[in-house]
């Protein structure tokens, strides 16, 4: 009966062990699941803010070159005014004077020029008087 008895503690003593070790290696588990689910959850997070900074950065883009348009746009018509006013002189002698709406417009030109210069690609682009 002894040897019964001795067999039955070892087999408690034994199972007792077993469930130990896999209570702990259960919750080691439990921990390192826990850890990853964190890691995952700050990963998305950082591919959030990753698609929304592309999204902005995709807007200014398309802000900017909106503005490089309107700007080449509003230097080609400064170009043209400068050429029509010179060529209105054109056949004039070397000797020549401009006239007065010539040099009105030639100012007019050169503030606009002047002003979308300090405004930058983004500013507003100054109107044609």
């Amino acid at each position: 009966m002894t040897s019964w008895l001795l067999a039955i503690v070892a087999a408690g003593a034994a199972s007792g062990a077993i469930g130990y070790w896999q209570g702990l290696e259960r919750g080691e588990l439990n921990v390192t699941a826990e850890v990853s689910e964190s890691t995952v959850n700050r990963l998305t997070s950082v591919l959030d803010d990753y698609t929304q900074l592309t999204a902005d950065a995709n807007a200014a883009s398309k802000t900017l070159r909106e503005a490089a348009r309107l700007r080449a746009q509003h230097d080609r018509k400064t170009t043209q005014e400068f050429r029509d006013a010179l060529a209105e002189q054109a056949d004039v002698c070397a000797d020549f004077r401009y006239s007065a709406s010539v040099m009105r417009q030639l100012d007019a030109a050169w503030q606009r020029a002047a002003d979308a210069a300090a405004g930058g690609l983004d500013g507003a682009v100054p109107s044609a008087e």
